[in-house]
């Protein structure tokens, strides 16, 4: 997956069912430890709401939720599927229940759950990112024009460079197009040139 979304904004929704009140808040993050001061506003602002569940996704892969005294399986893990469904990360999604005296049922909490985080998701201003790839690549000085090319028809740039024994340079490029320009890279220079990933970030 080489678009994904970040909230640009906190997200707010309040839904009403059988006399429970489902309130969403969203808030975008980019560790647990924000995450876990978020979750203690949250927790103090309605302290006395009978449950506050949640879920989070980093980019790095981390990834926590909880139904928090809920039925298993009918707040946390909802909350999780909306916010991988609109493949959205660096994000936190709170939905407080206060209970109405009614029961909902598995499949009517569900829903309550479902509705209220995809509600203040929605209301985060959900903004598209590029996944991108870093990749240092070393080259022959015989090789460095052919590398330049490529780089060149790939609307490629060079973050940085460096002339030693080779040629050492630094790109960035879409995930997507990755593997097709090391591809060309091989092909092209008969597998002289060293292509090394470094990591992947956000641009």
């Amino acid at each position: 997956m080489s678009k994904i979304f970040h909230a640009t904004k906190s997200g707010n929704s309040e839904i009403v069912i059988k006399k429970s009140i489902f309130i969403g808040h969203v808030e975008a993050v980019t560790s647990k430890e924000e995450t876990a001061l978020f979750l203690r506003e949250e927790r103090k602002k309605y302290f006395d709401a009978k449950h506050i569940c949640y879920a989070y996704l980093i980019e790095n892969g981390e990834q926590k939720f909880s139904d928090d005294g809920e039925p298993g399986g009918t707040a946390g893990r909802p909350m999780m599927d909306v916010i991988t469904g609109k493949e959205a990360t660096n994000v936190l999604v709170m939905v407080t229940r206060y209970f109405g005296g009614v029961l909902l049922g598995t499949g009517g909490l569900v829903r309550a759950y479902t509705e209220a985080a995809k509600l203040a998701l929605e209301d985060a201003g959900l903004k598209e990112v590029c996944l991108q790839s870093r990749l240092f690549i070393q080259v022959p000085y015989a090789d460095w024009g052919t590398i330049q090319y490529i780089l060149q028809q790939a609307e490629v740039e060079s973050m940085k460079e460096e002339y030693g024994a080779d040629v050492c340079t630094e790109i960035r490029l879409p995930v997507e197009k990755e593997k097709a320009l090391a591809d060309a890279i091989r092909e092209k220079t008969a597998a002289r040139v060293m292509v090394e990933k470094i990591g992947e970030e956000i641009a």
